[in-house]
């Protein structure tokens, strides 16, 4: 039997990496025993998928930066142990594994670029259960080392609302990682990306106002070292929501 060429006849004595269609027109079909279509992305496309991964991959590295020297800050132990604990199990839950488990999602960011949907929606909802845990822990700490009513602070109130939002966030999501599609998926995963939104826009309202307090503040020796871990923290949140901010305003019919 002879073999059929599965390619045209002018691209047929040429080696193809998939990039030697890339002066012919954006789709290109292969004739043959079986039809083959490769679609080639338009350069808009391309161009919205390059900033987008550019702004996560910046964002990840803001984001580092932020709480690494927030941990570092309690390295010094200025304060007491449990304050201390506080802010770190608070900066790892609500600040590093929340918008992680939120960019997870998202095929544009590296780290979960070559992992399939079921997958990442399990690394989503580990880090969103960590993350919870680590937050919850941190907060009751710092209630049982001082818990009065004239504590509760601006501070303290967002996080507080950011820590009870999150529940209902890890609580959704746990409803929909083990139902199937339909109805209750729909309207559990518009709840879900709600929940988590407002939950971590808190968070970073309260992480902000924490690095305002003058214990910090007092601490750095220069104010751009106030300045940068806020910017980036303003940063990190406008790239970690905008996707879902989007999704939600979509299926409101806004866009």
């Amino acid at each position: 039997m002879k073999s059929r060429s599965l390619m045209p006849k002018n691209l047929a004595d040429r080696v193809c990496d998939l990039e030697c269609a890339k002066d012919q027109q954006p789709t290109v079909e292969f004739v043959g025993p079986v039809k083959i279509v490769l679609v080639d992305p338009s350069k808009k496309e391309n161009r919205r998928k390059s900033c987008g991964a550019a702004f996560i991959a910046l964002a990840n590295l803001m984001m580092g930066a932020s709480n690494i020297t927030i941990l570092y800050y309690t390295l010094g132990f200025k304060l007491k142990l449990f304050v201390n604990l506080h802010i770190v199990l608070c900066t790892i839950g609500y600040q590093l594994c929340f918008p992680s488990a939120i960019l997870l999602l998202n095929s544009l960011n590296g780290a979960s670029s070559g992992l399939k949907l079921k997958q990442r929606k399990f690394q989503h909802l580990f880090l969103q259960l960590f993350g919870l845990g680590c937050g919850a822990a941190g907060s009751a700490l710092v209630f049982l080392d001082h818990f009065k009513m004239s504590k509760f602070t601006f501070h303290s109130i967002t996080g507080v609302a950011s820590g009870g939002i999150a529940v209902l966030a890890v609580l959704t999501g746990l409803i929909i990682y083990c139902t199937g599609k339909g109805t209750v998926e729909d309207v559990c995963k518009f709840c879900h990306m709600s929940y988590g939104v407002l939950s971590f826009i808190l968070s970073s309202v309260c992480f902000v106002s924490g690095l305002l307090r003058p214990v910090y503040s007092k601490w750095v020796p220069l104010p751009e070292m106030l300045a940068f871990p806020i910017i980036f923290c303003v940063f990190v949140t406008i790239v970690v929501v905008f996707g879902p901010v989007y999704k939600v305003l979509k299926k409101m019919d806004y866009f």
